[in-house]
């Protein structure tokens, strides 16, 4: 489903993008997949930027704090696919505050917070 969600990020269709971003958190917390779980609350980042970027700004510095304790091999692929770089513009919204926020939440608890949140 995230690839899914991307494809609707692409296309400008956030809404969507984020309903699918959820469904495949979902799955993945139930397959206990960390990598796609971090994926999929990167996508659902991006698809919230913009309507509500200080829980953006939380789920993000969750995984970038997971990211910190636990390496990914593939960081940089998911960061770049979902452009993540043009959140982290100077903040007049929220973002860094809300990153700031989630660098303090463990991933499950990112997790819950995001299918929590429809």
């Amino acid at each position: 489903r995230d690839d899914l969600a991307i494809l609707r990020l692409e296309l400008g269709n956030t809404r969507d993008a984020a309903v699918d971003a959820r469904a495949g958190l979902a799955l993945a917390r139930r397959m206990g997949d960390r990598l796609r779980m971090m994926a999929s609350l990167l996508t659902l980042t991006r698809a919230l930027g913009t309507s509500d970027p200080t829980r953006a700004g939380r789920l993000f510095g969750a995984v970038e704090a997971e990211q910190q304790r636990r390496p990914l091999w593939a960081w940089e692929e998911l960061l770049g696919r979902r452009r993540i770089a043009e959140l982290l513009e100077p903040d007049e919204n929220g973002f860094a505050s809300g990153r700031d926020e989630g660098r303090l939440l463990p991933l499950d608890e990112a997790v819950e917070e995001a299918l929590a949140k429809s």
